[in-house]
């Protein structure tokens, strides 16, 4: 079988689709445990200079452990 990514037309064709230029709509998540909760928290990783010290936080959970 093919490698993901490899069927079709996707081979020739991904990197017009490809975005290197702000905004790029990504995100990163970080995990942090303390004090008997786990925190998760989602982050939107945009490429912009405002945001590059302090990404804006798209989403926030937290649970006790």
């Amino acid at each position: 079988y093919p490698l993901a990514g490899y069927r079709g037309a996707h081979r020739y064709f991904s990197a017009y689709f490809d975005a290197d230029d702000p905004p790029l709509f990504k995100s990163f998540v970080r995990v942090d445990v303390a004090g008997g909760e786990l925190r998760i928290r989602c982050f939107a990783a945009t490429g912009c200079g405002e945001h590059e010290a302090d990404p804006p936080v798209e989403d926030d959970v937290r649970m006790a452990l």
